[in-house]
């Protein structure tokens, strides 16, 4: 025995002609002053500016224009180099969160506010290996 279809609904069709115009928007009239108008015939006569305020531009000068490819030197996200020397050697480390966090407000106090962690830590780092090695920091630990 076949099974018979349960929807016996009229389907209506949306692509009728008059519910066209009213869903495309395009045929509603616009009320109020235009700023500007735009239209796709040719030489359509041009309307005058609606515009009363006073413009006034001073002229290009090439001398003000920085070129910004001679700026950086250094792609971004690289961090600069410090003494010369470039920040090259990746290593992993896992640290606690609360040394993360720790990191993470020096970051936030840092004088420069573009100053990168790579900076930081190896900021740290040195001034452990000077406090161990030349201020006798072996012997206070």
């Amino acid at each position: 025995m076949k099974k018979e279809n349960k929807i016996n609904d009229p389907i209506d069709e949306f692509n009728s002609e008059e519910n066209l115009e009213e869903l495309n928007g395009i045929c509603e009239d616009i009320t109020g002053i235009p700023i500007s108008s735009f239209n796709f015939e040719k030489n359509t006569p041009s309307k005058e500016n609606l515009s009363t305020a006073n413009v006034t531009s001073l002229p290009p000068s090439v001398d003000s224009f920085t070129d910004n490819r001679k700026v950086k030197t250094e792609a971004p996200g690289i961090t600069p180099p410090i003494d010369g020397e470039f920040f090259d050697t990746q290593r992993c480390y896992k640290i606690r969160n609360s040394t993360a966090r720790m990191l993470n407000e020096i970051k936030a106090v840092h004088p420069n506010v573009n100053v990168y962690m790579n900076t930081i830590v190896d900021a740290a780092i040195r001034n452990y290996y000077d406090f161990i090695f030349n201020r006798d920091g072996i012997n206070t630990l």
